[in-house]
């Protein structure tokens, strides 16, 4: 989504034979910790700062322009934010999600008339007069404060540096959660020189001042809010492009460039032949962390315009699969979304299946005979077929193999054209699951609902016409 840290089944997720593989893009619920230079640890125990379910969001974000200045040292960030929004309806008070402490709120230049902070980790603003509906106005917000405490989306490091991990939103900046409220994103950070910040889009000259540097970032699309990422560290940064001329931005922990360079390689390749199976990149930059903290609780993440692979040095838990999966979710996750959990498979499915077809195209696997061992592997596991891909569930080992069999049922054009078709008909939206059927159908002229009756809504091993359809 998609912003999203991967982990098994929400909020946890799927271990697989080679560890925690790819663990995509989709779900904007646990944080947790990453390490750059040196390893993190866990944040700090407490309770997690969610983003506010209620409140007045009667409102569209137009862009967001975010000055931070950070000390890694004290762990402290001071910002100063200015938001800018339309009433979608009268607003005789709003919310905007912020954990940190709100030091003051202007509308358009003047203060509000009172803001307070809710329980649910949002401020409440009533302006000085009531709001009418079709009005653009500035929230601008100053604020400060720890990011780390309590925090499940802000990941520090032993030497300071801090790494975001999506969700919640308004952990470090004042925003809107809804992820279909997407914005410019500006932000103009400032840290201790040594130090680099590294966001989402492209940079701008970095200013030197007094013993701090101010890093730019602005965003090339409309983005929400929980795609926005905030990185500092000591960093490696290396600047390319992938065969398509899109500007790549590398980022390395501290001295491993030579160590992870490989899969920074690798992910030139990848990105080739997943544009070639889902249609061009449909963004404007990509950003990739390839940083190495060893706990096998840290998930990857996927935002839009970015990745994150916070243990790339552990291969136990790490190869190009990995790559793979976390970089279809450009496609399957960012450019088109999956908002409930029952429609998770929309987007992690397709990128647990990217896991098998990279070796496929890569390496020459035999997929056919890899689905016929899972087959044969799980024939008897009752709890591997009683996981309902309709409810978000298995969909990171029977979620491929269920896209294999679909693919042998449909046929190698078919099956094609589905992948193609489906980001470039449903981009920017979050389709229901019954639309992909609806679009299989379409393209195949088959009727599948039997077999998706059987693979997706079944909670049994299908029968053997649809196990043993043809290649």
């Amino acid at each position: 989504m998609t912003n999203r840290p991967d982990r098994p089944l929400r909020p946890s997720r799927r271990r697989t034979r080679r560890g925690r593989a790819a663990l995509g893009a989709g779900l904007a619920l646990a944080g947790t910790a990453y390490g750059m230079g040196t390893a993190f640890g866990q944040p700090v125990p407490g309770p997690a700062t969610a983003p506010a379910d209620g409140g007045v969001r009667a409102y569209d974000v137009a862009g967001y322009d975010v000055r931070v200045t950070y000390d890694p040292e004290a762990s402290r960030l001071e910002g100063d934010a200015e938001v800018a929004v339309r009433a979608t309806a009268d607003l005789a008070r709003f919310d905007l999600d912020l954990a940190l402490t709100a030091r003051s709120v202007d509308i358009d230049g003047k203060p509000a008339r009172s803001f307070s902070r809710s329980g649910d980790g949002s401020v409440t603003v009533v302006p000085e007069e009531a709001i009418e509906e079709g009005r653009t106005f500035t929230v601008r917000v100053r604020y400060d404060g720890d990011p780390g405490r309590s925090n499940p989306s802000w990941a520090r490091g032993e030497d300071g540096g801090v790494i975001t991990v999506l969700a919640p939103v308004g952990t470090w900046f004042p925003g809107n959660g809804d992820p279909d409220d997407t914005a410019d994103f500006r932000l103009a950070a400032t840290v201790p020189d040594g130090w680099t910040v590294v966001s989402g889009g492209r940079d701008r000259p970095v200013r030197r001042h007094g013993g701090r540097s101010t890093f730019d970032w602005r965003s090339t699309k409309p983005l929400p809010a929980k795609d926005a990422l905030f990185g500092v560290g000591k960093w490696d940064v290396e600047r390319t492009r992938l065969a398509d001329g899109t500007p790549l931005t590398t980022v390395y922990a501290a001295g491993r460039k030579a160590e992870f360079e490989k899969y920074a390689d690798q992910q030139r390749g990848i990105m080739s032949f997943l544009s070639s199976e889902f249609g061009p990149y449909p963004n404007d930059t990509l950003v990739s962390y390839f940083l190495d903290s060893v706990s096998e609780e840290v998930p990857n993440l996927a935002v839009q315009g970015g990745v994150i692979f916070p243990n790339a040095e552990n291969e136990a838990y790490f190869d190009a699969t990995v790559v793979a999966h976390e970089l279809t979710h450009q496609w399957y996750g960012s450019l088109v979304r999956e908002k409930e959990q029952r429609n998770l498979c929309l987007s992690e499915c397709f990128a647990s299946y990217a896991q098998w077809m990279w070796p496929e195209f890569g390496a020459g696997e035999d997929l056919d005979a890899k689905y016929r061992q899972e087959i044969e592997e799980h024939r008897t596991d009752d709890g591997f077929w009683q996981q309902r891909l309709s409810e978000g569930r298995g969909v990171y080992d029977k979620g491929p193999v269920m896209l294999h069999a679909l693919r042998r049922q449909i046929g190698e054009a078919a099956f094609a054209e589905v992948l193609r078709e489906w980001p470039a008909r449903y981009g920017g939206t979050a389709p229901e699951w019954a639309e992909l059927e609806k679009l299989v159908q379409e393209v195949s002229g088959q009727n599948l609902k039997g077999f998706f009756d059987a693979w997706v809504r079944g909670d049994r091993a299908p029968a053997d016409a649809y196990l043993r359809s043809r290649s």
